[in-house]
């Protein structure tokens, strides 16, 4: 699904493509940044990557967004340069909701970008998609996530108990 750039304060929102390869390589095979996903838990090269890419570029039902340091901002946030990725997946247009998911590179974190980004994509989701119900799923161990989730106005609805199997157990995931 195309769209547009988005803007926050700080950080520059564009539809991820092919030049984000080497930014999301950046993270894909970190263990403290993957650890809450499911989907790059697996080696990450340049072809997966950019077979995501291809993927999801045209894809009705997602929207994924590369966030950047805005080139106005302070210099010392201009050097993180890339922050992360992120995105609305399995929008269902006829019921009118999708979930949302956020990855922010180690060097972005701590930094307030995650409290910048949600709300600017779920604005993106309301307000140009025309959702009614944005959610998300978390790891129920993601205390950070589940606090900055509450803070920006998600509740919990329930507990996916054993819903994904990694490292060796079954984990249990909230949904908001």
């Amino acid at each position: 699904m195309t769209t547009r750039e988005i803007l926050t304060p700080r950080l520059r929102l564009t539809p991820l493509n092919l030049d984000h390869i080497d930014a999301i390589l950046e993270w894909a095979n970190d263990p403290a940044v993957t650890g809450n996903s499911h989907f790059w838990r697996q080696p990450s090269d340049r072809k997966r990557v950019a077979r995501f890419s291809l993927e999801h570029e045209d894809a009705d039902d997602c929207v994924y967004f590369a966030a950047f340091v805005r080139a106005d901002g302070p210099p010392e946030e201009q050097a993180i340069g890339y922050v992360g990725n992120v995105f609305l997946f399995h929008i269902d247009h006829t019921h009118h909701h999708c979930q949302v998911g956020i990855t922010l590179k180690q060097a972005a974190w701590n930094r307030g970008y995650a409290q910048e980004l949600m709300p600017a994509v779920l604005r993106h989701g309301f307000c140009e998609l025309g959702m009614n119900k944005i959610y998300l799923q978390v790891f129920t161990t993601n205390a950070r996530a589940r606090y900055l989730y509450q803070k920006l106005g998600f509740r919990d609805e329930g507990v996916l108990r054993a819903h994904y199997f990694v490292n060796g157990a079954y984990h249990d995931m909230v949904m908001s």
